[in-house]
């Protein structure tokens, strides 16, 4: 009987072991810089609202993770390509407004001749070139780049993580897989259909960078 209990105190001794070792294991499976591309065209395009029907152009979002050994994580933007992705898209923007100014003009008799006059006159330049100078003026890479970054603290227990600004709560976690050299976050439960951003919804599916 003794050896017998002796024998089961060992087991459950190296089953513990093994279960730490397994939380700790799943921890730096996480460690290192993750990334996902979001299509935020559809956000954009509902913002435009129907006087821009028809108008589409893609816009990608590269959404980088870092997830630190220290237990710290930053989320945040490739602020080069996110510049290259809004150059693309407002010079497609001008463009559509453009012919929808010149539609609108032309309505009213005028000619594109005489509307690329008027623009000359009164703007200095042609209205494509001064409807793209609106566009480019009216956002700040920098600071739509600054918005989306997010900073805080992790833990990973089994297939859950747990992440916050401040500190994490045993009550808010998503559930997550790695697979090789990607990583899936999915939902603990019914998400607020309000707080989806199209485009940008669970489960969330990162490459790993390094």
């Amino acid at each position: 009987m003794k050896k017998m209990k002796k024998l089961l105190s060992l087991v459950m001794i190296m089953v513990l072991a093994l279960s730490l070792a397994g939380c700790g294991s799943t921890a730096k499976k996480l460690y290192g810089t993750w990334s996902t591309t979001i299509d935020f065209s559809g956000e954009l395009e509902s913002e435009l609202g129907s006087d821009f029907e028809g108008f589409h152009e893609e816009f990608d979002i590269i959404l980088m993770m870092d997830f630190n050994e220290d237990g710290t994580f930053k989320m945040y933007v490739d602020e080069e390509a996110l510049t290259d992705t809004f150059n693309t898209y407002i010079e497609s923007l001008a463009s559509f407004g453009t012919d929808m100014m010149y539609e609108e003009l032309e309505g009213s008799g005028y000619t594109r001749e005489e509307i690329d006059a008027m623009a000359e006159q009164q703007y200095g330049m042609g209205i494509e070139e001064y409807v793209l100078s609106e566009l480019q003026s009216s956002v700040n890479i920098e600071e739509v780049a600054s918005d989306f970054e997010t900073t805080g603290v992790y833990e990973a227990k089994g297939n859950k993580l747990y992440m916050d600004e401040v500190a994490v709560s045993s009550n808010v976690y998503d559930l997550f897989t790695v697979e090789g050299d990607v990583l899936t976050i999915d939902a603990a439960g019914e998400v607020d259909s309000e707080e989806i951003i199209e485009g940008f919804d669970y489960p969330y599916v990162f490459n790993k960078v390094q």
